[in-house]
């Protein structure tokens, strides 16, 4: 599962990025 995450991202970063993002608004609204 992480190699496909791994070389999904880096075929597309803009999926990392979305991930990051996703992360990011998500420990916002916990805190």
């Amino acid at each position: 599962l992480r190699a496909g995450k791994v070389m999904g991202h880096r075929t597309n970063p803009l999926i990392h990025f979305v991930t990051a993002w996703e992360k990011l608004k998500g420990s916002l609204k916990r805190q």
